[in-house]
């Protein structure tokens, strides 16, 4: 397991898959090389339940989920913790279970785990649209995620080095 892993949550249908298809295209450009080797990882999570395993020897974990939201709220949220856990409605399609299993990776961790949550507003709902493709939506967001990943990821390192 690496120090840094970013993980596109979702399924390999509808707009759920928002999440595997920003991870897999980080995959295709090679996000992780831009960092030293073992330093950041990609990954791909269809359940809450693989999340401990997959960020357990991690210290910063960066979730990709498509977002349930309302059609006004911005196309790309950043939710720490704190807030994912403040908010009685889930932002994600996955419910509460993610949050749930975020708690218990952080209670198990063996080092301080800091978890990100970046949301990706669709402007179609989950929902109402199951079998909506968007992936033109994800290219669009996909240049400012990239970079805000790649912030995040290099202050994040340069506060916490490998």
């Amino acid at each position: 397991m690496t120090p840094v892993c970013i993980i596109g949550l979702g399924s390999a249908l509808g707009a759920d898959q928002a999440g595997w298809l920003v991870a897999q295209r980080l995959e295709e450009l090679k996000f992780s090389q831009r960092f030293p080797d073992g330093v950041v990882s990609v990954a791909r999570c269809a359940s809450p339940a693989e999340l401990p395993g997959l960020i357990s020897s991690a210290r910063l974990a960066i979730m990709i989920d498509a977002l349930d939201v309302n059609a006004d709220q911005q196309p790309l949220r950043r939710l720490e913790m704190e807030e994912l856990q403040s908010h009685s409605q889930s932002f994600s399609s996955h419910g509460l279970d993610i949050i749930n299993a975020l708690e218990l990776a952080q209670l198990l961790a063996p080092q301080p785990l800091e978890i990100v949550l970046y949301g990706l507003a669709l402007k179609k709902s989950l929902d109402e649209h199951p079998l909506y493709n968007p992936f033109s939506e994800v290219r669009t967001l996909l240049p400012d995620l990239y970079r805000t990943l790649e912030d995040d990821v290099r202050k994040f390192l340069s506060a916490n080095p490998p």
